[in-house]
């Protein structure tokens, strides 16, 4: 993921990622983006290499996933209970991954 890859401190808003998805019509707070980047962040979490949709954020406000990122966490049995520091250790485990990738 370019985002990932290319920035030191990689972050990425809803609606700066629904403009680059061009080949279906979907907007920031569309349900398909939930369904998109949940899959993702499944797929990724299974794999090891932390929930993807870290690097998403709403760009207004605090700069923090939306609160569908943090109940698929728990529904994949990690501890939210300090949302901050958990966020921070999956945006540190995507990071390291994609850093050298």
């Amino acid at each position: 993921m370019d985002v990932a890859r290319n920035n030191p401190y990689p972050l990425i808003s809803y609606s700066d990622l629904a403009e680059q998805i061009t080949y279906i019509d979907l907007q920031p707070h569309d349900k398909r983006m939930g369904i998109l980047l949940g899959e993702i962040s499944r797929t990724e979490h299974a794999e090891g290499r932390g929930m993807l949709s870290v690097l998403v954020v709403d760009k207004s406000g605090d700069l923090k996933p939306s609160k569908g990122f943090f109940e698929l966490a728990k529904d994949l049995g990690e501890d939210v209970s300090d949302e901050p520091a958990f966020w921070l250790s999956e945006w540190n485990k995507v990071q390291t991954y994609w850093a050298t990738e």
